[in-house]
């Protein structure tokens, strides 16, 4: 954190808090993110410390964020408060009835045949861009692997080219859900379609590194992934996409047939 005249013992405040909690093990990273955004709005209130009209319109300011998102920055911020009160009695703390709630997601609806046969034509209809050569193949791979698989899109994400057995036409996720790892086997014409995207992308990156993403360019960040099938699904308008993958499905379940 840059220090600031103002702000020296809001500074000392929070390193004493990330400190306690590292202590015990705790990262607190995303902890101190939200502190950090905190200081940045004071300062640009020209304020000493946190007080309820300020932390009002810090609130009011990150409402184009999901529920969920506030949910997490006002907690960590109102635990923040709570630790600073053993020291600092008259320090403000928010009330606890006033964070923001959780809003009740909408459930999941499994995704048909049809439903991917849209999206496969979708992709199959992007434009051709020179400088994006494997855009159309990375995106069929991976909607292919999210429906016949069942993966979750970070799953897709984090997949590397020292996960895939592609002659045996299996798929090792690592560290997922509850740090679990598992083998996913794929149907005979998933294999296919891997094999496939495999080539192609071997003729354009033909001395790629085994940690290198599977789904995205070597020198791209790995949630390309994840942006372009949220940005596909959206542009299709397909009714069965949930939060994490395109719905319930059991691996080994048949590819659609290309379109």
């Amino acid at each position: 954190m840059h220090n600031s005249p103002n702000l020296q013992h809001w500074d000392a405040s929070v390193a004493r808090y990330l400190a306690h909690w590292r202590a015990l093990g705790r990262s607190y990273r995303p902890e101190e993110w939200a502190l950090g955004n905190v200081r940045a709005f004071l300062l640009r209130h020209a304020a000493e410390d946190l007080d309820s009209a300020l932390f009002d319109a810090w609130r009011s300011s990150a409402r184009r964020l999901s529920s969920s998102s506030r949910v997490k920055r006002e907690v960590a911020v109102y635990n923040f408060c709570r630790f600073r009160r053993r020291d600092e009695p008259a320090c403000f703390l928010p009330d606890a009835l006033t964070i923001t709630r959780r809003q009740v997601n909408a459930p999941p609806t499994l995704i048909t045949p049809e439903h991917v046969v849209n999206l496969l034509q979708y992709v199959a209809a992007l434009p051709v861009i020179p400088s994006i050569p494997l855009r159309r193949p990375v995106l069929r791979m991976a909607f292919v692997l999210l429906y016949t698989a069942g993966l979750r899109r970070g799953e897709l994400a984090r997949l590397t080219l020292a996960d895939v057995a592609a002659e045996a036409g299996v798929l090792r996720i690592r560290a997922s859900k509850f740090h679990k790892s598992r083998w996913v086997p794929l149907s005979p014409s998933a294999t296919g379609e891997l094999r496939r995207y495999l080539a192609a992308r071997h003729a354009v990156h033909p001395v790629p590194t085994d940690d290198a993403p599977l789904l995205c360019r070597p020198a791209a960040g790995r949630s390309t992934a994840k942006r372009c099938t949220r940005r596909c699904v959206a542009r299709c308008r397909s009714p069965g996409s949930g939060p994490d993958g395109l719905g319930y499905t059991t691996s080994g379940t048949a590819s659609p047939s290309p379109p």
